[in-house]
């Protein structure tokens, strides 16, 4: 095994201090994802201990307060050269841990990924956090999302996103920016050539704000992802998205689920998709009902591009049938309903799905499993056990790891995040 993802699990520091005599003894464990909410003072001395001597890149989630209380810890985090993603959750970050993370984000040249999401960030804070971004050259991907920055909190931080030119992912999700947020960052994407991915779910941004986005969009070639989901974004909107859209070569991945547009708004969307020759993934969740999913539909049929859509909910069968007789293409829809998260697939990759009922699981020559239901016992066909390189039991909350899978002889990956072991 290479690749060890614990994230999403309990672990205090009994378990911690297991986890680190095990990556010392393990030298083929190159990559470890590890969230230690729940750490306390004993564990982050032995975590601490670990990024200085481990060669493992670790990506690590620990919560907040965390960062005031060990410090050894803290002058770890200066100096190791295996951290490369942090995320830090549920506290409010005053002005002691945010000269911390400041320090951080300055001193080390590791980090590629840096989250804040879920916490109070105080007033007087975000200038501290702007001008450790605006000389910092390694980080990619930063994740400001519910922060409750709001108009104020985001303009302290405009003038780093314009002059940093290393960071390609931003995350602002559920912000409360609204169109006059939009305008603020506006500005940034028309300067900005290296942001790539946008988050701007939940914002409550209305027709007027992306009326601005689209205008920006059309002097924009760098974006290639755009999430605009759970806003206010109405058939007015569409219009003014679709029209950039019809002619933008760049976007690949497109969220505008959950807004306040209606059937003719979604009709729009499909026509777009059909003239669109870079989207290959959508995101539409529960909007319009089977009238919308059966211009999706369509557009699954015509579209040049499109092999991947998000719906959410299926609760109707119609829904499930529409979709699943769309076209004679490969494409995937991922859906969330009450037998939980699936994905059903035309591509027939190593588990994929034919049917919306739980059984049907259909194995193909393929490289990896993703099983997202605990519904049923996870069985591998004998004649692909040799095969399969990569396990994702992600949020099947597991009391046992299946015998099926500590047998794989080609096991590269195993993701356990968030199996409640």
């Amino acid at each position: 095994i290479t690749c060890w993802n614990l994230e999403g699990n309990s672990i205090r520091s009994e378990g911690m201090k297991l986890i680190c005599d095990a990556l010392r003894t393990n030298p083929s464990i190159t990559l470890m994802r590890l969230g230690a909410t729940k750490i306390k003072e004993e564990g982050l001395t032995s975590l601490a201990e670990l990024l200085r001597c481990t060669s493992t890149r670790t990506s690590l989630k620990l919560n907040t307060n965390a960062l005031l209380s060990n410090e050894a810890f803290i002058a770890a985090l200066h100096t190791t050269s295996s951290l490369t993603s942090l995320k830090l959750v549920k506290g409010d970050i005053s002005e002691e841990a945010m000269e911390i993370i400041a320090k951080v984000i300055r001193g080390n040249t590791t980090i590629t990924s840096l989250a804040l999401e879920g916490n109070q960030i105080q007033r007087g804070c975000i200038q501290q956090l702007a001008k450790a971004l605006s000389g910092n050259s390694t980080i990619t991907s930063l994740s400001l999302g519910h922060t409750l920055l709001g108009e104020e909190g985001l303009a302290s931080l405009v003038a780093a996103f314009r002059v940093n030119s290393t960071l390609r992912s931003l995350n602002l999700e559920r912000n409360i920016l609204g169109d006059d947020g939009v305008e603020l960052f506006a500005g940034v994407l028309r300067v900005n050539s290296v942001i790539t991915s946008l988050n701007l779910k939940g914002n409550n941004i209305e027709d007027e704000g992306i009326k601005i986005l689209a205008e920006v969009l059309q002097g924009n070639s760098s974006l290639t992802s755009l999430n605009l989901g759970v806003n206010n974004i109405g058939d007015e909107g569409v219009q003014f998205l679709s029209k950039v859209l019809q002619g933008n070569s760049t976007i690949s991945t497109l969220n505008i689920g959950v807004n306040a547009f209606g059937v003719g708004g979604m009709r729009v969307l499909a026509e777009t998709l059909c003239a669109n020759s870079s989207i290959t993934s959508f995101g539409c969740a529960n909007s319009c009902g089977d009238e919308g999913l059966k211009a999706v539909a369509d557009a699954l049929t015509f579209s040049s591009s499109l092999t991947r859509l998000k719906v959410g909910r299926l609760w109707e069968e119609s829904g499930k049938k529409i979709l699943q007789q769309a076209g004679k293409r490969s494409y995937s829809v991922v859906s969330s309903n009450f037998l939980g998260r699936r994905e059903y697939s035309r591509n027939y990759c190593l588990a994929s799905r034919k049917s919306a009922t739980p059984d049907g699981w259909n194995f193909e020559e393929g490289e990896f499993i993703q099983w997202t239901t605990t519904y049923q016992p996870l069985k591998i066909p004998a004649s692909i056990v040799y095969k399969i390189q990569k396990v994702i039991l992600q949020g099947c909350h597991l009391k046992n790891i299946p015998a099926s899978v500590i047998a794989l002889p080609s096991l590269l990956t195993l993701d356990l995040g968030f199996v409640a072991l």
